[in-house]
């Protein structure tokens, strides 16, 4: 049953660590491709109905009026340009509060919400139409008391982004599974192999296993954060360093190489007719689909995120503590030698009875 154990552990400490890796290179590129701020900017055209057309003579509130707004602009490290392409001057985060203000501002043309006669007049004024309707049915709500008013645009501003969260959760969910499926190709981080070579290799599943422990030992309370304080390189070292047929050196690996068809000779009707379904054809399809199934469970582990892995492997390393012979609590520890007199040593508890 230990080495059964032994071998999950092995696993998931490598779904662990190529989950980090995984996790690291995708937190990199969305961040390069500034994707918090587009969904954030999309998020605020779609509140603020600034695709729509606005009457004329009337009051337009548009999404980089809203941007512009000192209250919002603050929040970035640039001004925002509206002539400029891309999301420069965007902020990744806005908070709820900061928005009611600029808003407030926008439909008040500057003025202190508290002096306005009329509220409702106000926001009458404003030319698009959804928008108005929106903002009078949250003013209605309130029943004319500006604070609750506030309260009501709030969270109508934090029920959006809620949603704009969940359409960046999506996109980056599907990134990650992408990174992770290209990664595992590239790398050649096989489960199916690794499982074998942990199966048979009794010093490799004892070696990954007590890295495994001293891993999750050496890690901070808060392990679930723990993947945003990795950086790329540093978690492809560990994975490297497992010890593990990862990588195509090896001759498993060269074999997958070498049996590929010349690119010229697949071309040829000599292959389709006397090579296609060949034994050694077919061996070779057999290693490559085994090896596509093996990047694929890789890739899809990855995609449950380096908290999750991280948490499973604390359990099973409880369970197998938990589950050891008092003499196999330290397999690395040298075993004290039987003097003949341990077992027989009378205590005071014995005496007693």
């Amino acid at each position: 049953m230990l080495p059964v154990l032994d071998v999950v552990i092995g696993i998931v400490f490598v779904f662990l660590l190529f989950s980090l890796v995984v996790t690291a290179l995708n937190e990199v590129v969305l961040s390069k491709l500034d994707l918090r701020a587009r969904f954030l900017k999309e998020g605020l055209s779609e509140l603020l109905q600034s695709n729509s057309k606005t009457a004329e003579g009337k009051l337009a509130i548009r999404v980089q009026d809203f941007l512009q707004h000192g209250m919002i602009s603050s929040l970035s490290r640039s001004r925002y340009d509206p002539k400029a392409k891309g999301t420069r001057g965007v902020p990744s985060y806005i908070p709820g509060k900061s928005f009611v203000l600029a808003l407030l501002s926008l439909v008040t043309e500057g003025k202190d919400p508290q002096r306005i006669p009329d509220m409702r007049d106000q926001i009458d004024k404003i030319g698009n139409e959804s928008l108005k309707k929106t903002l009078l049915a949250l003013y209605d709500d309130a029943e004319g008391d500006l604070d609750h008013f506030k309260a009501n645009l709030e969270n109508w501003f934090n029920e959006s982004m809620e949603r704009v969260g969940g359409w960046y959760k999506r996109y980056a969910q599907q990134c990650l599974l992408a990174f992770a499926l290209l990664l595992a190709i590239t790398c050649n981080v096989d489960s199916i192999r690794i499982i074998q070579s942990l199966s048979i290799d009794s010093k490799l599943r004892e070696s990954l296993v007590n890295q495994a422990a001293k891993y999750s030992d050496a890690q901070p309370a808060d392990a679930p954060a723990m993947e945003k304080l990795r950086n790329f390189k540093g978690a492809l070292a560990e994975l490297g360093g497992t010890g593990l047929p990862i990588g195509w050196n090896d001759s498993s690996s060269q074999r997958l190489i070498q049996g590929l068809p010349q690119p010229q000779t697949v071309l040829t009707a000599e292959f389709w007719q006397g090579h296609l379904l060949t034994h050694k054809t077919l061996g070779i399809f057999g290693l490559w689909f085994t090896a596509l199934t093996g990047w694929t469970i890789t890739a899809l582990a990855a995609s449950f995120g380096a908290p999750f892995w991280f948490d499973t492997l604390n359990k099973f390393i409880d369970i197998r503590g938990v589950g050891r012979a008092p003499e196999e609590k330290d397999p690395t520890a040298p075993k004290k030698k039987a003097t003949g007199k341990e077992s027989y040593t009378v205590t005071a508890s014995t005496k007693s009875e």
